[in-house]
């Protein structure tokens, strides 16, 4: 496991893109660690990102977070988020704002975002739907809006499976819009591995596949 975790923290470093959380705060006490390379289907190594994304839950309420991505052969892409509930959540439904800075390339920018997500039982199974929203606003570039829509379903104790659609619009451009899909498989107590692949429905991407690590602590 330790000789994995190093491949993929390295794969990381080199080329990124980071992800994102949802709603629900962090355990206090419990770190969250996601390591992930992405590329397009002829894993050509000038098409490849990775990104390492890191969470702690610092108490009940507040989660902090730090994440690191590089698409290959340019500057990283860094951000530091504090996370927190908002008195809105209701029964299954939850809220949170996101504040986070970072730095991408010589740029520094400001992100805040919210979050609404909604915990889903179907018979014996249970899932989630969540809407992340956030801004990224920097001092000399236009601003970069996103929205991601996400579904999770937990198929039986050891399979999850996810779909996600992801919209995002630079200030005066073009949107560009992407749907994507994934399995998780559950290893151990607080370890998953995450097989995706993604295609772009609006914009010019080519379809891209995903491979993650998940581990709690």
């Amino acid at each position: 496991m330790l000789r994995w975790l190093c491949i993929f923290v390295l794969l990381g470093l080199c080329f990124g893109q980071p992800v994102d959380a949802g709603a629900w705060p962090r355990a206090k006490g419990e770190v969250f660690l996601s390591l992930s390379v992405q590329g397009d289907l002829a894993l050509q190594p000038a098409s490849g990102f990775g990104a390492a994304y890191l969470e702690w839950g610092a108490t009940e309420r507040l989660t902090l977070g730090f994440d690191i991505g590089r698409p290959y052969g340019t500057a990283p892409k860094l951000r530091a988020f504090l996370r927190l509930p908002l008195p809105l959540s209701l029964g299954k439904t939850v809220t949170a704002i996101e504040l986070g800075i970072g730095q991408d390339g010589p740029a520094p920018f400001l992100r805040p975002s919210v979050s609404v997500g909604r915990s889903l039982s179907f018979g014996h199974r249970s899932g989630w739907l969540n809407l992340d929203l956030n801004a990224e606003i920097f001092r000399q570039r236009l601003p970069l809006y996103q929205a991601d829509l996400t579904f999770g379903l937990a198929l039986n104790p050891r399979l999850t499976a996810m779909v996600q659609l992801n919209t995002s619009l630079r200030h005066g451009g073009q949107p560009q819009t992407r749907l994507a899909s994934a399995v998780l498989f559950n290893f151990g107590k607080a370890s998953q591995l995450e097989f995706g692949l993604s295609h772009a429905l609006q914009g010019p991407a080519a379809p891209r596949v995903k491979l993650s690590l998940w581990q709690r602590f």
